[in-house]
């Protein structure tokens, strides 16, 4: 069902989770957010597929702090506006 609703959409917004890889291995537009995550471990970016992450500089990837809320320091407007970016392309 998650394949069929991915391949329906024009642009997918998420987390470093399944979703997203989805979108990418479909070639769909999309915006991956990370916060404690990092992203260079994680993520490649296209002209379709872009990230936004907390900028947060991780040390150890093995020991990621789960209680670390990094992730709400991205604003809402950076989101919009890569998505209003990416959504103008089509």
């Amino acid at each position: 069902e998650l394949m069929a609703f991915t391949k329906m959409m024009n642009l997918i917004i998420g987390n470093d989770s399944g979703p997203t890889h989805l979108a990418f291995a479909l070639n769909k537009a999309s915006i991956t957010i990370f916060g404690a995550t990092p992203s260079y471990r994680n993520a490649f970016q296209t002209h379709i597929n872009k990230i936004i992450d907390a900028g947060k500089k991780i040390q150890n990837a093995k020991h990621i702090d789960k209680s670390d809320f990094c992730i709400t320091r991205i604003e809402e407007e950076d989101i919009f506006k890569l998505a209003k970016g990416l959504l103008n392309e089509k």
